[in-house]
């Protein structure tokens, strides 16, 4: 490194910031969890890091001498003095101020900039966009790791029949392997949030997990057998074929599938067993 780590305590100091209620900002001060976050993302030894709302840059002097390329994303322009005087230095860092929802991410990354990765801190109430996002170009990354709200974490790393399981974790683990690895504990940020926080290993698969599969059908249908949560699929899945209940029923025994199971039962090889039959109806 060619410059002393700054703690965050310190850059706070010397560039006074403001965390935005509006812009869900927390920051994550705790410097051996920045440590290791670090290092579990170094170890795939990235070639290039897209960081999502790096904020004043506390876990990119982490990782901005380790790699070809850091890409920073960061929404507030109130931290654009402490990237560019202290991030900057440390490598070959480019710093874009703009919603991350509207950066071209094709435009700006190209599979020879690989292996990519991409890291983020992400507020709370646009995480799921951003994750979809991020699903959406998978093709341009090896992993990713992320920050959630850790109810949300529990979402996406979800198991059939628990409380967590739902639509949600059925989209996400049909494009990529998930893994929950390290809680963070309110007291790691600054301000501190109400709730507790995690950071989610994500290895985005090459094609669906399921060949065949229709996205934006399966999308459809795992909405539907959720909404309500407490129905069965036989009176939940009623709209997505015009054959009428009889007709759905007897697909579902079909398949091995009791049309009286809650959607919360089945597990993702079957809802794509189910998704392939309805497809063709």
């Amino acid at each position: 490194m060619t410059q002393e780590f700054i703690h965050p305590t310190e850059l706070k100091k010397r560039y006074p910031f403001l965390a935005k209620k509006s812009l869900g900002q927390n920051f994550l001060v705790n410097l051996p969890i920045l440590s290791t976050l670090a290092k579990k993302i170094l170890e795939h030894e990235p070639r290039t890091i897209l960081e999502i709302g790096p904020g004043p840059g506390s876990l990119s002097q982490y990782l901005a001498p380790h790699v070809k390329r850091m890409i920073l994303v960061e929404k507030d322009t109130q931290f654009q003095t402490p990237l560019e005087e202290v991030v900057a230095p440390l490598g070959p860092v480019e710093i874009h101020f703009g919603d991350f929802l509207n950066f071209s991410l094709s435009d700006q990354i190209q599979k020879s900039d690989g292996p990519v990765l991409a890291v983020g801190n992400l507020p709370y109430n646009v995480s799921v966009a951003i994750l979809q996002r991020l699903l959406q170009h998978r093709n341009l990354f090896s992993h990713f790791y992320l920050m959630f709200q850790k109810e949300v974490a529990l979402r996406l790393t979800a198991r059939p029949s628990t409380k967590d399981y739902g639509s949600l974790s059925l989209y996400c683990q049909m494009l990529a392997d998930l893994k929950l690895i390290l809680p963070i504990p309110p007291s790691a940020f600054d301000p501190r949030p109400k709730v507790e926080s995690a950071v989610v290993k994500i290895s985005p698969l090459p094609n669906l997990r399921v060949p065949g599969i229709d996205l934006p059908f399966f999308e459809t249908l795992i909405q539907a057998a959720f909404n309500p949560r407490r129905k069965t699929l036989l009176n939940n899945l009623q709209g997505l074929t015009k054959e009428g209940k009889k007709v759905l029923e007897g697909l579902l025994h079909s398949l091995g599938i009791d049309p009286r199971r809650r959607g919360e039962t089945l597990s993702l090889e079957e809802f794509s067993k189910l998704s392939l039959a309805l497809q063709k109806n």
